[in-house]
């Protein structure tokens, strides 16, 4: 094994360990409906103008890969009309209840995106939309 081949290797471990934890199999961050596994999934960056970190990243689906294309996966889950779910943010989050109240996360009826809940409101991360 080369050394960028152990490198991805690990770069593989480490986002499954941060969006999945140490379960087996999970749904695919993108459709939310395919199943994945330690074994069959794949790494999708999810904004190419953020860089090289592991929160860049996603694990999903096959089916998934081949059809995002050079769309940042963001955008593709938006044309979509695929949501994000609350371990999209990675397993620090929604395991911990003091970072993120969960009861109060809603979708955007605009993109479908999260929203995330204020005292009065709810916007929407991605495009700006407000409900009250």
């Amino acid at each position: 094994m080369t050394t960028d081949q152990v490198r991805d290797n690990m770069r593989r471990d480490a986002i499954w360990s941060e969006y999945v934890g140490s379960s087996p199999s999970s749904y695919c961050f993108c459709c939310n409906t395919r199943k994945i596994t330690t074994k069959n999934f794949h790494v999708q960056i999810v904004d190419p103008n953020n860089g090289d970190m592991l929160e860049n990243y996603r694990p999903i689906c096959g089916y998934c890969m081949s059809y995002v294309g050079s769309l940042p996966l963001i955008h593709y889950m938006i044309i979509n009309k695929h949501y994000v779910r609350k371990e999209w943010y990675g397993i620090t989050y929604w395991t911990n209840p003091n970072l993120m109240e969960w009861d109060n996360l809603n979708y955007c009826p605009h993109c479908h995106y999260t929203q995330i809940s204020t005292n009065m409101y709810l916007v929407c991360q991605n495009c700006g939309n407000v409900r009250i």
